[in-house]
């Protein structure tokens, strides 16, 4: 439960809510333990709006996972929502119907706008022109491998591959654990794959025709650090350093997909309605603002003298108790 300041304002947790209360909202009670909840800072019409209202909606931000800096700009938004939901044919008589039909009636004005603006087919070709990276997926070589310690043992491993023994028999010799548990399947490579060494990479996308086996085993090091191990008779042991592994690698492609590119056609409905989201979204943020700066008089009428003084924002309480900031 919060306490109150000397001055009758909230102290630093005033509007933190006890999550234990927290519950569906009875009408004419308050789900969150604060003091004084159904305390009016403000009215617009017949709609009032109280501390609770402010702490619930505080609440709300932070059930999202957003940072609450200033609970005075909730009251704001609240009043805001209630002058916008006053324009509705029937208005509300609740915050949370408020909100609802003030959602309603921004995103009716902010289409109205979007009407006459909706991205254009030559805007459409244009954005397809001057994006190729999107539309185009680049060639996939699939690869198997077999790994060995010592270049002659790798050179071994590829003649006897190329002499036509199966890649599945001579993979159990693979002294590489994680392609023996996977049957020496590399999965998928690009030119622009990372998780491979470049040299693997490029000798990789120099394979052109499904089974054909890179023309020489490929050096690979790679720096292993060993697990630490426990103390013994109460002496703490030199963490273990990391050392460089060599090994050789044979390839072989499994199969080529090449590159390819999606037609205009084929794309056209997903670049409009991406484009169509981008403008919408701007018009949204371009129509609140207008409103709230058309609202600004009427906001600041609306709620109580003194009111945002005792919506103080808390102090170190922005998120939710055991969240990071």
């Amino acid at each position: 439960m919060a306490s109150e300041g000397a001055d009758g304002g909230f102290t630093d947790v005033a509007l933190e809510p006890d999550t234990s209360t927290l519950r569906a909202r009875p009408l004419g009670r308050c789900p969150l333990g604060i003091e004084r909840p159904e305390e009016v800072l403000a009215r617009v019409g017949a709609v009032e709006l109280t501390r609770c209202d402010v702490a619930v909606r505080w609440q709300q931000r932070l059930r999202e996972g957003l940072r609450v800096d200033d609970p005075r700009a909730l009251l704001h938004e609240l009043v805001d929502e209630a002058l916008l939901a006053s324009r509705a044919v029937v208005p509300a008589r609740d915050p949370e119907l408020d909100a609802i039909v003030a959602e309603a009636l921004l995103r009716r004005e902010t289409l109205a706008a979007l009407g006459p603006r909706v991205p254009s087919e030559a805007a459409v070709e244009r954005y397809y022109r001057e994006h190729p990276e999107e539309f185009r997926s680049p060639a996939r070589h699939h690869l198997q491998g077999l790994c060995a310690p010592t270049q002659r043992a790798a050179e071994a491993l590829r003649r006897r591959l190329l002499g036509g023994e199966a890649f599945s028999a001579l993979v159990a010799g693979s002294t590489d654990p994680n392609a023996r548990r996977d049957g020496g399947d590399l999965g998928f490579v690009t030119a622009d794959t990372t998780g491979l060494p470049e040299a693997l990479v490029r000798a990789a996308m120099a394979l052109q025709t499904p089974g054909e086996v890179a023309p020489r085993a490929l050096p690979v090091t790679t720096v292993v650090t060993p697990p630490a191990q426990p103390a013994r008779h109460g002496r703490r042991r030199r963490p273990p350093r990391p050392r460089r592994v060599s090994a050789w690698w044979v390839l072989q492609l499994v199969e080529r997909l090449p590159e390819e590119v999606v037609p205009f056609e084929a794309a056209r409905r997903g670049i409009l309605s991406q484009l169509t989201r981008g403008r919408y979204n701007t018009l949204r943020r371009e129509t609140r603002a207008r409103l709230r700066e058309v609202f600004s008089p009427a906001t600041a009428a609306a709620i109580s003298p003194g009111a945002l003084r005792q919506v103080r924002p808390p102090t170190g309480a922005s998120t939710l108790p055991g969240r990071p900031p």
